[in-house]
């Protein structure tokens, strides 16, 4: 079968082949004399641009000495479902490794601050808030979301841009002092030149619009990516039309919001708001 351009199954499938042929220590040829492959296949599969059979998966994945439990975990990764549609109950993975591609970042968000925008406090207080994990859990998910922020400031970053729906940043999460900081940290990354950070109004037309947090990711080499989540699985979508459709919304939401400039004195205003007692 030919080679079709790179999907979101494919790239992470082959990001798992790369990653464990590098624990093994094992360079592309010497994959390639164990496994009689060509370096081009298995490097085509490892970027996942190559088509390949479970077969194949299999025999990279023993070469590198996985065990059949290892080998069962990328193979079901592999597994489509619904074409244009990639579930994953635990999604981190994920979606850390599509942003990291990814050329430009825009996201919508309706009820909580972006976990790439959040503040150590602010990300643990609304991790308490769902109630589903104890505080050694909850600290471990911190830490994992504070490091996914370095994407921001790193080298050569994607451009970010998101939209951030009133009612997002009035809800209330813990004290007044995790408010006023989380807002006040808004205000300095809006500074960047990378990130663009705008303000929903609530009266704005498009506010009925904020419904649901996603994320939609562009990248140079391939299609482009959406995903949305939810307490319990994180959906990536390739599905043409429905990328038609948020990208239309996103549209929307762009043409109501505040500009960057009134965006960063209304974060200023409630930043002082809650710059009190509790």
């Amino acid at each position: 079968m030919a080679d079709r351009i790179s999907d979101a199954r494919r790239r992470e499938v082959g990001d798992q082949l790369r990653k464990r042929r590098v624990v093994a220590d094992l360079t592309l040829a010497q994959l390639s004399d164990r496994t009689g492959f060509s370096v081009t296949k298995i490097s085509r599969m490892e970027s996942g641009l190559a088509t390949y059979s479970e077969v194949d998966i299999t025999i990279h994945l023993a070469h590198c000495r996985q065990s059949s439990n290892e080998i069962a975990e990328v193979l079901y990764l592999g597994r489509e479902t619904e074409k244009g549609y990639l579930v994953r109950r635990d999604s981190l993975r994920t979606l850390v490794l599509h942003e990291n591609t990814a050329r430009t970042i825009t996201t919508a968000s309706p009820v909580l601050v972006p976990g790439l925008l959040q503040t150590e406090d602010y990300a643990r207080t609304s991790m308490q808030v769902l109630g589903n994990r104890d505080e050694a859990q909850i600290a471990a998910r911190v830490q994992v979301r504070l490091e996914r922020q370095s994407l921001l400031y790193r080298w050569n970053p994607p451009k970010f841009t998101f939209y951030l729906c009133e009612g997002a940043l009035r809800s209330k999460m813990g004290s007044n002092r995790v408010m006023n900081e989380q807002l006040l940290h808004l205000g300095f990354v809006a500074e960047r030149a990378n990130i663009t950070i705008r303000v929903v109004p609530s009266t704005a037309s498009s506010g009925a619009l904020c419904v649901s947090q996603l994320t939609l990711m562009s990248f140079a080499a391939h299609g482009s990516l959406l995903y949305t989540d939810t307490l319990v699985a994180g959906l990536f979508v390739e599905n043409r039309e429905d990328i038609a459709t948020s990208r239309a919304l996103l549209g929307r939401l762009a043409q109501d919001a505040l500009d960057e400039r009134q965006s960063r004195e209304f974060l200023a205003r409630l930043a002082s708001e809650y710059d009190q007692p509790d």
